[in-house]
């Protein structure tokens, strides 16, 4: 791999066992002590009841046809509303992530050509070999290939290190421990210098499919690639079934929609008279209704004062 790079793999990181993790950074996560957000959530005074969400019929109009909706099928449109919106926001989330990994996926397939090209021209011209001596190693945790770190001298007797892709098996990295590594260079081996790039000579016979890290990344896009498909399509279904359940609601009524107007014109008048409480009363935050000030608890829905 190029001089002066810190780690192996086509990132530069590792293997996701040791610190420092794919492109030169630690992937650990701060924990939270305490509870989430770093302490307890504890409230002054005791906790007020909060009383159930209530679905309630009403009238509205889709296409331009007045429809009225029971409590059931209220219920059932607003709920699929909100499941609507999580798989949409799921499915953006998970799309990136897949797109991520394609990226990903492409460095390694740019590294592949450029690396075998240069492998394959060092085979073909002797000037552009050297031999390496290999001091380490390290493992990748899927797959168990390992990649090896190695040195090599400079025309100018300084060294250069390098290191290769997760392409060998344990027994392959052993034997270069005792005998070194031929490597293929950028420039001729009589002209070394530390910006020389690097890599063993017998990476030309490698495939990609030979690369653990290729192949975890691989898994990675296509697993995301499956979880936003599925999920753009549960996202689908629940729009067509919510459409369903609105398209097949009954025709409103006169009646119902005037019940549907005069709850609307209570609603707003009620915003109007929040502030309007009398003396000696309190008025609940939660159904409005004005409750005698020795009262704790609310006559309209039996929330806390």
């Amino acid at each position: 791999m190029p001089s002066g790079r810190s780690g192996g793999g086509h990132f530069g990181g590792g293997s996701r066992s040791f610190s420092g993790g794919h492109f030169g950074g630690s992937r650990s996560r701060s924990s939270h002590s305490g509870g989430h957000f770093g302490g307890s959530r504890s409230f002054g005074g005791s906790r007020a009841h909060i009383p159930s969400m209530r679905w309630r019929p009403h009238t509205t109009v889709i296409f331009g046809r007045p429809v009225y909706f029971g409590a059931g099928r209220a219920k059932a449109v607003s709920l699929l509303s909100i499941l609507i919106t999580i798989a949409i926001v799921a499915a953006v989330m998970l799309g990136l992530g897949w797109y991520s990994q394609e990226e990903d996926l492409k460095v390694i397939r740019e590294d592949y050509a450029y690396y075998q090209a240069m492998a394959q021209y060092a085979a073909d011209n002797d000037a552009y070999q050297t031999t390496g001596e290999v001091y380490d190693f390290e493992q990748y945790e899927l797959g168990g290939k390992c990649c090896i770190f190695y040195r090599f001298d400079t025309s100018s007797g300084n060294t250069v290190e390098g290191y290769s892709f997760y392409v060998y098996n344990i027994e392959d990295v052993e034997y270069m421990l005792d005998n070194g590594v031929t490597l293929a260079i950028s420039s001729k081996n009589t002209n070394i210098t530390m910006s020389t790039d690097s890599i063993p000579l017998d990476y030309k016979d490698m495939a990609l499919r030979d690369d653990a890290e290729y192949l975890d990344y691989a898994e990675q896009r296509d697993t995301m690639r499956l979880a936003t498909i599925a999920v753009g399509v549960g996202a689908v279904v629940m729009i067509l079934i919510s459409a369903a359940v609105s398209v097949t609601a009954k025709k409103a009524t006169k009646e119902q929609i005037e019940e549907t107007a005069q709850a609307k014109s209570g609603t707003q008048n009620n915003q109007q008279n929040k502030t309007e409480t009398p003396a000696g009363a309190w008025r609940c935050a939660y159904c409005n209704t004005l409750n005698d000030s020795s009262k704790e608890q609310c006559d309209g829905c039996g929330a806390s004062r």
